[in-house]
């Protein structure tokens, strides 16, 4: 979800509430589209997959860590797809 500025998005968004889901701050959006949710989804998978991978050979507490606001959707569907794994905010 590679990023860019536009005025006019955050424009628009100011005006009309438009580019919500984008909107990373101030005047920086994220590229959108079905074919970046469905890579998103992809990567997301991956990552899960590989460590449910890395959780079944070793003993080990599995903890997601959002180090900023952008991380908490991954972190969330990453716990999901492992079973609920815990998810810590750092500030």
């Amino acid at each position: 979800m590679a990023g860019e500025a536009s005025l006019g998005k955050y424009v628009a968004r100011t005006v009309a509430g438009a580019y919500k889901e984008s909107q990373y701050r101030t005047v920086y959006f994220h590229t959108a589209g079905s074919k970046v949710d469905a890579a998103y989804t992809r990567y997301l998978t991956s990552i899960g997959n590989a460590v449910d991978a890395f959780r079944k050979g070793s003993k080990v507490l599995w903890v997601m860590v959002a180090t900023e606001r952008l991380d908490a959707d991954a972190c969330h569907r990453i716990s999901d797809q492992l079973g609920g794994v815990p998810v810590a905010y750092l500030r």
